[in-house]
């Protein structure tokens, strides 16, 4: 059901800055690689502005759910998702619904609302 993947963080641990930076662009070429292969449909980076908040930026990756199962345990995703864990505070990988996946799950949510 779910068909994307949210991958948001807060911002460098202090001392990694220059490692985050490098991390940010092989993930911009790593995601392209892949949008290229036809695991995933799209991506975007989004970062936000001063607001003192503890999220700050974030990839949203859509793709098709099968394949972003079988993404995630290729080795290169998982390399990649445990260096930026390393060098970005609060960072975390969640899977995420939008689109007509979403609708069904809202569907199912007032369905069982109706319950209560």
């Amino acid at each position: 059901m779910s068909n994307a993947i949210v991958m948001g963080w807060n911002r460098p641990v202090p001392g990694r800055e220059k490692q985050a930076m490098e991390l940010f662009q092989s993930s911009m070429a790593y995601w392209q690689k892949k949008k290229d292969a036809g695991v995933i449909e799209s991506f975007e980076a989004v970062l936000m502005s001063a607001h003192g908040g503890d999220f700050n930026g974030f990839f949203l990756v859509k793709g098709e759910p099968e394949k972003l199962d079988a993404m995630s345990h290729e080795k290169d995703y998982v390399d990649l998702l445990t260096q930026i864990g390393i060098a970005l505070d609060g960072f975390g990988a969640i899977r995420s619904f939008h689109g007509n996946p979403l609708m069904e799950l809202m569907q199912t949510w007032g369905k069982h609302i109706q319950q209560y």
